[in-house]
């Protein structure tokens, strides 16, 4: 796949990229793995956030405008027709990306989203 912007694959399900906006990481969760708790620790996050659809990445789930709290935020995703979900955050400086996308790798093993090699 070709990008118009450096993104880098980390395995098993997550992309770091740059664009001409700043720094982001991307997440693909399983819906069966998601629950509140997941979501509400994604969205504790410093970024911006955006949840969408894997199949149809127009479909938002959640974006920066969004005021719903995450139990609205997973009822909307288990009811879609996904099996997979995106969880995109994009920050200003690659320090903070880094800081965050840490964090967020320890929340998503401790909730089993995937296991990392360590």
């Amino acid at each position: 796949m070709r990008y118009p912007y450096p993104g880098f694959e980390i395995s098993p399900n997550m992309e770091v990229g740059a664009t001409l906006q700043g720094y982001y990481f991307v997440i693909a969760v399983p819906v069966e793995k998601l629950n509140e708790s997941l979501i509400e620790s994604f969205l504790s996050l410093s970024g911006e956030h955006f949840i969408y659809g894997a199949v149809d990445f127009l479909r938002d789930f959640y974006g920066p405008s969004s005021n719903d709290e995450p139990r609205e935020v997973l009822r909307k995703i288990k009811t879609s027709e996904e099996s997979t979900i995106q969880m995109e955050s994009d920050y200003e400086t690659p320090a903070k990306l880094e800081d965050d996308l840490l964090r967020f790798i320890e929340i998503c093993e401790e909730f089993g989203v995937f296991e990392l090699e360590r």
